[in-house]
């Protein structure tokens, strides 16, 4: 018999009303269900859910801030999911509105956070904005995603946008529109 984790996103609950804004709130499930044998279906293990976050909940290593929105999750074989957040709390903009979340259910970290430093990029560089669904995540533990940034040295729409990889805690940066394209002829950069 294997073992296999799926990630469910429940069906939100009703609409409700709270502090001016209409928020649906939205309920990730980790889903862990066995897989046997065609017809030995009788022998199965009852399917166990697990939730990982609502919205309203406190968002971990963000002191005062809570989920405000979750977007689809990803999961690896070991149970860990990673998933973007809108994020909402006291001084919340445009700027510092978003993170990606990664770690087991009931274990939950920040893995990165609009507003703060750019991993390997110079000081004062800022990941301004996360790029939707860009969150990925391995089955080597590995996770990857897309930012935007800004601050010195930053040109809009020319080296704005970074990719990271590594595991959750050493991301590198690896591909910055702008730089030079690998196995290009000088001269040709990624694009943003």
């Amino acid at each position: 018999m294997s073992i296999k984790r799926f990630i469910a996103v429940g069906a939100p609950p009703p609409l409700g009303v709270g502090d001016g804004h209409v928020l649906a709130r939205l309920l990730l499930l980790l889903l862990v269900a066995a897989t046997v044998p065609l017809g030995a279906a009788q022998d199965s293990p009852p399917a166990i859910t697990e939730e990982v976050a609502f919205v309203g909940d406190p968002a971990p290593g963000i002191p005062e801030f809570v989920f405000s929105y979750l977007t689809q999750p990803r999961i690896d074989g070991e149970g860990n999911v990673i998933f973007m957040a809108y994020v909402y709390g006291p001084g919340v903009h445009s700027g510092n509105d978003t993170a990606i979340f990664y770690g087991q259910p009931g274990n939950l970290q920040k893995l990165i956070w609009a507003g703060e430093q750019a991993p390997e990029m110079a000081p004062g560089v800022v990941i301004s904005d996360l790029m939707w669904s860009g969150e990925h995540l391995s089955e080597s533990g590995w996770v990857s995603f897309a930012a935007f940034v800004s601050g010195p040295g930053i040109e809009p729409d020319f080296n704005d946008r970074v990719l990271y990889v590594g595991p959750p805690d050493d991301l590198q940066k690896v591909i910055q529109a702008g730089d030079q394209a690998i196995g290009c002829e000088p001269g040709a950069y990624y694009g943003s």
